[in-house]
């Protein structure tokens, strides 16, 4: 319909906001037969809905959207349909497996320290997360209210600009005229995945005036000091604002999540408010940094999804590392974008770009861009008769009987 370019598209909700008719599960069953059916939708929801676009269903989440795994102890690991060996990355891991299942034209998520964008980078989607409080977050369950956000994913780009159009306060349009190449983000990768990201850095060069290859977190400690602090942080939010919930209702948990709820419990007064005052620090020192008119790149994880099969040791060291590559845009509120950027081991992975606080229009217009300029530079080796490109070899999209198809 004109006027409405989400006419018609059908959409997915993360089971941790309300929709209208129906209960919020948060992820684990016991939860959900308890909650009354949901009077009203979220406000990100309604919004959808005037803009014509049809509700599918609800997806998966890690149970009360803590935790990056996309492995839910109730419900299962949904389908990474583009790596079926692989999980899909938590916690809005439904939502990015219907998405690139092609079950749902997009999906809404919410990200808190990457549960957005990790997920989408896993299953070659684009994903955005968005400018802290650029998105009404009413009728969403909190986790970490200084820090959670709804994000939304897409297979296009231009979609995921007309969801960001259709969800995002208008404002005025931010322009960028530097690049800041985080290096001691891409530090954290290996040299063929480093290799595989250059053709992406390059576009994204051609676009901007000004480049500089800088660390991103310029402190002692880096980005490791900042996912520590972050992490604490996080869990002293939780400790405030979920436990208590749960305490009230006391659901049967997964193992996984107890241990980090007894982890939050363990967090003193003292350090709770330590790390409130570094957070606080760490936040000014960023977007002084980083400045009014600068896009920031970086990979989205450090490595492509970990195996279905990987112990509990194995995907908690995953976890540090992907909070320390996406804790940033969380810690200052700056909208982030994950766009597929190729694949390793057949399996996907992203390349993130993010900017300033309320230039999410613009970081939407120059994925827009990026997409389309990565379509060129690929004919323009096909003509070329280049034939190996291995950031760009396609998978297989193949569905195993037994897997979670995403829907709860």
């Amino acid at each position: 319909m004109q006027g409405k370019p989400l006419y018609g598209l059908a959409f997915a909700v993360k089971d941790n906001i309300d929709v209208e008719g129906w209960p919020t599960g948060c992820g684990n069953p016991e939860w959900a037969r308890r909650q009354k059916v949901s009077g009203k939708s979220a406000t990100v929801v309604s919004r959808l809905i005037r803009e014509e676009a049809v509700f599918r269903g609800k997806t998966i989440t890690d149970e009360f959207a803590w935790s990056a795994a996309g492995d839910n102890p109730h419900y299962g690991a949904p389908i990474n349909p583009a790596a079926p060996h692989r999980l899909v990355g938590g916690s809005s891991c439904g939502s990015a497996s219907v998405v690139a299942q092609g079950l749902a034209d997009f999906a809404l998520g919410t990200d808190t320290g990457g549960s957005v964008r990790i997920p989408a980078a896993f299953t070659g989607l684009f994903g955005m997360r968005p400018s802290h409080g650029a998105i009404s977050v009413e009728g969403v369950m909190p986790l970490a209210p200084s820090l959670d956000t709804v994000g939304f994913m897409a297979r296009d780009a231009h979609l995921l600009r007309a969801i960001g159009h259709a969800l995002l306060p208008p404002g005025s349009k931010s322009t960028y005229s530097r690049l800041l190449i985080a290096e001691d983000a891409f530090s954290k990768i290996s040299i063929r995945h480093r290799r595989a990201l250059q053709p992406w850095v390059a576009l994204l060069a051609k676009h901007i005036s000004r480049a500089e290859q800088i660390p991103l977190i310029p402190t002692p400690g880096g980005l490791q000091h900042a996912a520590s602090v972050f992490g604490v942080y996080q869990a002293a939010e939780i400790k405030d604002c979920l436990i208590p919930m749960l305490r009230a209702m006391d659901p049967f948990l997964g193992a996984s999540l107890g241990k980090r709820i007894a982890y939050a419990h363990s967090i003193t007064r003292d350090e709770a408010q330590a790390a409130r005052k570094s957070i606080a620090t760490l936040a000014i020192r960023l977007l002084d940094h980083v400045g009014r008119d600068t896009v920031v790149a970086l990979p989205t994880t450090h490595d492509v999804a970990p195996l279905r099969t990987s112990a509990e040791a194995n995907l908690i060291e995953h976890r540090q590392s992907l909070v320390e590559l996406n804790c940033a845009a969380s810690i200052a509120g700056m909208p982030q974008i994950t766009l597929p950027a190729g694949r390793l081991d057949n399996a996907p992975f992203g390349l993130s770009i993010m900017g300033p606080p309320g230039s999410d229009l613009a970081l939407l217009d120059l994925a827009c861009s990026l997409q389309h300029a990565d379509a060129e530079r690929l004919f323009a080796k096909m003509k070329g008769y280049v034939t190996s490109d291995p950031a760009h070899t396609p998978g297989h999209a193949v569905t195993h009987a037994g897997f979670p198809y995403g829907w709860i």
